[in-house]
C-alpha cells in the first residue's frame, strides 16, 4: 500500500510511519489534487494492479479479494460499489454522487467508475498514460481513454467501501455545481468541443438533471431498491440541475470566448 501525502505538516507521516510501518509513504512538497496524488503514487508503485481509494474513505474486509477476484476473470479496468453512512440525508448525498455504482446495483458492464473505489492493470495504465491531474472528473475521462482504447469496464458491487464524508446542504450544493463546472471544462478542452455543440448543450440543460436523474432510476429498479430511491429524489434532482447549470456556466463562458 502507498499513500501519497501532499498536506502542509508532518502529522500525516507521524502517524502512518507510527502505526502503519509496512505502508510505503510519500510526501510531495506542493499540494496535489487527488489525481495528481494518485499518478504519483502509481509511478512508485510495482505491482501489475494498480488500485485506487480516497482518504475518506473505509473498505470492508473483503474488498481487495473481490477485485482481484474480478481482474483474475478477464476485466482490465474494475470499479467498486461506494456504500453511504446510515440516515436519509447521507443516503440522498450518496446517490446524488455515486448512483452508479451503489452495493445494492447489479455487476455488469459501466462506461465508468469512480477513483475513490477502482482498479486497473498495468498494461491498462501505460496505455492511458494515468490521469487528467488537472481536473476532478479525471476518473471519468481516464475510463473514456480506456474504453476508446479497447479496455471494457466491470462494475463489481462485492468489493465494497464506505464513504465517510457526507457534506452539509450549503457545501453540497457548491460541490455539486463546482464539479459540473470541472466536468464541463475538461470534456469541452479534451474533446475540442465546437461552439455549435456547446450550444446545444447549453439548449439542453433544463431537460439534462431528468435524463440524469431517470438514469439512476434505472440502477434503483435493476437493484430492486426502488423504495429506497423514491426517498433521496428530491435531493438527486437538486444535486444533477446544479451539476448541470456547473456546465452551462462554462459552456457559455466557451461560447462567449469564442
Amino acid at each position: 500500500m502507498i499513500v501519497v501525502d501532499s498536506s502542509p505538516d508532518d502529522r500525516s507521516e507521524q502517524l502512518v510511519r507510527d502505526r502503519f510501518p509496512s505502508i510505503r509513504y510519500f510526501h510531495h512538497s506542493a499540494r496535489l489534487l487527488p489525481h495528481q496524488a494518485r499518478n504519483w503514487g502509481a509511478e512508485r508503485a510495482q505491482g501489475q494492479i494498480l488500485v485506487f481509494t480516497d482518504p475518506d474513505c473505509v473498505a470492508d474486509a473483503a474488498w481487495l479479494e473481490r477485485l482481484l477476484a474480478r481482474h483474475a476473470d478477464g476485466p482490465a479496468v474494475v470499479g467498486g460499489a461506494i456504500r453511504s453512512l446510515p440516515g436519509w440525508w447521507n443516503r440522498s448525498v450518496q446517490a446524488s454522487k455515486y448512483a452508479w455504482w451503489l452495493p445494492e446495483s447489479p455487476a455488469g458492464p459501466r462506461s465508468e467508475v469512480p477513483s475513490g473505489n477502482c482498479s486497473m492493470s498495468r498494461e491498462v495504465w501505460r496505455a492511458v498514460q494515468g490521469f487528467r491531474g488537472e481536473y476532478f472528473a479525471g476518473d471519468s475521462e481516464i475510463c473514456w481513454r480506456a474504453r476508446s482504447a479497447g479496455y471494457p469496464i466491470w462494475f463489481e458491487p462485492g468489493a465494497v467501501v464506505t464513504h465517510l464524508e457526507h457534506p452539509p446542504f450549503q457545501p453540497f450544493a457548491r460541490e455539486r455545481f463546482e464539479r459540473g463546472r470541472d466536468f464541463g471544462r475538461m470534456r469541452i478542452r479534451l474533446h475540442a468541443w465546437s461552439r455549435l455543440r456547446c450550444l446545444v448543450y447549453l439548449l439542453g440543460t433544463p431537460i439534462l438533471p431528468w435524463i440524469m436523474t431517470a438514469r439512476s432510476a434505472r440502477r434503483a429498479i435493476e437493484g430492486r431498491y426502488v423504495g429506497r430511491w423514491l426517498t433521496t429524489f428530491p435531493v438527486q434532482l437538486l444535486g444533477n440541475h446544479l451539476w448541470c447549470l456547473g456546465e452551462a456556466r462554462v459552456h457559455a463562458g466557451a461560447i462567449w470566448r469564442r
